[in-house]
């Protein structure tokens, strides 16, 4: 009930209510080292930032995408 009551407590046009979940999934996709994860009509895919280019994918769910980041992440370290 409690959180109920505090839901009406917000104003109607409280823009923080509206966008704070879609800033929190586009700061959590973007990760370091220039590569991202887009979410695309198949699933995500891994993308270059720097060149766009497709990294793999689409991959189902999130988790999926975050682990064929690491493994890019691992070999382009490992060549060096």
């Amino acid at each position: 009930m409690q959180l109920a009551a505090a839901r009406n407590s917000l104003p109607r046009n409280d823009v923080t209510r509206d966008t704070a979940p879609v800033a929190a999934l586009s700061a959590a996709l973007e990760l370091e080292g220039g590569t991202m994860i887009r979410k695309v009509r198949g699933g995500y895919q891994v993308l270059s930032e720097t060149t766009g280019r497709n990294l793999g994918g689409p991959y189902k769910t999130l988790e999926e995408a975050k682990k064929r980041l690491r493994q890019v992440e691992f070999f382009k370290r490992r060549k060096g």
